[in-house]
């Protein structure tokens, strides 16, 4: 299996090692992209440089311009899942992202620790049983969930650097303090992945001690596709003990 930039040997940070997560959720409008890179920037800042978010945004396979392009783009990417300690899953939107369901459920058939997080005020005070999001993705083990009422937060926010001055403001202003409120909902927000994370970190495998090497054997030929040809049994031993010494198997 080749390496990639997600590869690198990590340092230990401030006595703390340092943990991959793999970020699953929308990434193709432009919005969704920058709430990719700063959420990784903040989780990582005030994780005290713990918990890097791994952006599938920012690395995809090198060799698109061979056949079957998107096989590449979906093998590559859960092999990521498979590889990274623990995973963070964005649920947003009216419908949460296919793509992402896929790839949470691949961890969750390993066990891995994740994390949930819907930023998305709708849906949060519904009473309905499905909302926000659908009851199939919910109640697995090894979870934690983060629910943000976004709406709320930079309202809050916005309100309190008007200070009931808003018709003296200049535009200029008012821009600015938009540009604050939603910079205070990042910090908001990225705290709450840390501690979630930290959080999700400490929650034991699921499966059976006897069982938990045989899931991820079994994980090489469950995608099927020619998964197992890009992951060799030396390779996943390697990565199971990584994620043994961590801590996060």
């Amino acid at each position: 299996m080749a390496k990639d930039k997600f590869d690198r040997d990590e340092s230990v940070n401030n006595s703390e090692q340092t943990y991959k997560v793999y970020t699953a959720g929308r990434m193709f409008a432009h919005h969704e992209l920058a709430f990719n890179a700063f959420l990784k920037e903040a989780v990582w800042r005030l994780s005290n440089k713990k918990f890097e978010l791994v952006l599938p945004q920012s690395n995809q396979p090198p060799d698109l311009d061979k056949p079957d392009p998107a096989l590449r783009i979906r093998n590559f990417d859960l092999m990521h899942v498979l590889k990274t300690d623990l995973l963070l899953v964005v649920f947003d939107g009216e419908e949460s992202d296919s793509g992402a369901v896929v790839e949470y459920i691949f961890a969750k058939f390993l066990g891995k620790p994740t994390v949930i997080l819907r930023s998305d005020s709708r849906g949060l005070n519904s009473t309905a049983f499905d909302d926000p999001y659908n009851l199939m993705a919910k109640s697995w083990p090894r979870n934690v969930v983060v629910h943000v009422d976004s709406m709320s937060v930079f309202s809050k926010n916005f309100s309190v650097g008007l200070n009931n001055n808003v018709k003296e403001m200049s535009l200029d202003e008012i821009i600015q303090q938009e540009v604050l409120a939603a910079k205070a909902g990042f910090e908001l927000i990225g705290q709450k992945v840390a501690e979630a994370l930290e959080q999700a970190l400490q929650m034991p495998s699921p499966y059976p001690e006897q069982y938990q090497e045989l899931v991820y054997q079994a994980a090489r030929f469950a995608p099927g596709s020619g998964f197992d040809k890009d992951l060799s049994e030396i390779e996943l031993d390697e990565i199971i003990n990584q994620l043994q010494n961590k801590g996060s198997f």
